[in-house]
């Protein structure tokens, strides 16, 4: 559904299921939260970045090739109606990527505790949620990884309890050119990677798909 919508160029509503619609709805909810901070229209960036599917070679890109792509990008661009989707812009382009994962473990979660499931613990690509204990009664620890791109070590565990949990950082996936290292977190404000001393964010809510 989402690849047939980035590639509809018309700008009237786009039938999806109940499922997609209230993802991207979330989705709008969190852009609004957090002043457009997540914004789940700027994948042609990332891909122009060469962070995406396309790989394209490691690269800054020109404020020309930006300017271009920011004339389709932005959370507002983007609505929802009852029964679908609908863009401003012909060429806007949707990527959950950041949302997606979590929703699916709560899904899988919601259906183990829907079979009377308690006590689990369900993993995507590393978001997460917990419920309940081990089988030695013990809850649930989890080691979030220290922030260093040359090695894989413990920065702290913690104890979730019932809870989801999700990490992201800019530590594994980045590039660089003339010493100068570019993550693959793009901030939508700048249509650049994100450039500042925070490496790595560790959320923990009741909800994979909000954390």
């Amino acid at each position: 559904e989402l690849s047939r919508f980035n590639q509809y160029r018309f700008t009237d509503n786009f039938n999806v299921s109940p499922d997609t619609l209230f993802v991207v709805n979330e989705a709008l909810r969190l852009a609004q939260l957090s002043g457009g901070v997540l914004d789940v229209t700027v994948g042609p960036l990332v891909n122009l970045w060469g962070f995406g599917p396309t790989k394209r070679p490691e690269i800054v890109p020109s404020q020309a090739d930006i300017d271009v792509i920011r004339e389709y990008v932005g959370f507002s661009k983007l609505s929802t109606t009852p029964t679908g989707l609908k863009k401003s812009h012909p060429m806007l382009y949707v990527d959950l990527s950041t949302i997606a994962k979590g929703y699916g473990v709560d899904v899988i979660a919601d259906f183990l505790e829907s079979n009377g499931i308690t006590n689990y613990i369900v993993e995507v690509g590393g978001e997460m949620r917990l419920n309940g204990k081990k089988e030695t009664g013990e809850l649930w620890a989890v080691a979030i990884e220290k922030p260093i791109s040359e090695a894989r070590a413990v920065q702290q565990v913690i104890i979730p309890k019932n809870n989801a949990l999700a990490t992201s950082g800019d530590y594994r996936i980045y590039f660089e050119s003339d010493g100068k290292r570019y993550s693959h977190i793009i901030d939508p404000e700048t249509a650049r990677p994100i450039d500042h001393k925070l490496v790595s964010v560790t959320v923990i809510h009741p909800s994979s798909m909000t954390a």
